[in-house]
């Protein structure tokens, strides 16, 4: 879970470097991968760094960590959803962008691919 936290912090620089030096510059969190993707990274943090206090302190009760684990296990699927939804998001959102208006008239054979693949 911390590497791909990691990693994913890393995506979100490069995403935002990636904007800021385009010509002409994109907005930066535009859309709605851009926000999944934010909220998904920070509930990660916040779900690292809690659980790290929570189940690796010395010190805390018993009682308090079997009252966090359903929540811990809670959260890290709803975050397993949310990192799943943001890869399709992303998916899709390119696609569109590299259609651009040419979906009506032809359907080629990689967004075709693209569509089923977020279907499934």
């Amino acid at each position: 879970m911390a590497c791909a936290t990691i990693l994913a912090c890393f995506g979100i620089k490069a995403a935002f470097d990636s904007h800021s030096l385009a010509e002409p510059p994109i907005p930066h969190s535009y859309s709605l991968h851009s926000w999944v993707g934010i909220l998904t990274i920070s509930m990660a943090l916040a779900q690292w760094c809690l659980g790290l206090v929570t189940f690796l302190w010395p010190g805390l009760a018993s009682h308090l960590r079997s009252f966090f684990l359903p929540i811990h296990i809670f959260f890290g699927l709803s975050i397993f959803i949310l990192a799943s939804t943001t890869a399709l998001l992303g998916i899709t959102e390119k696609a569109f962008f590299k259609l651009q208006g040419e979906y009506k008239v032809q359907i080629a054979i990689e967004f075709r691919f693209m569509n089923d693949f977020v279907i499934i």
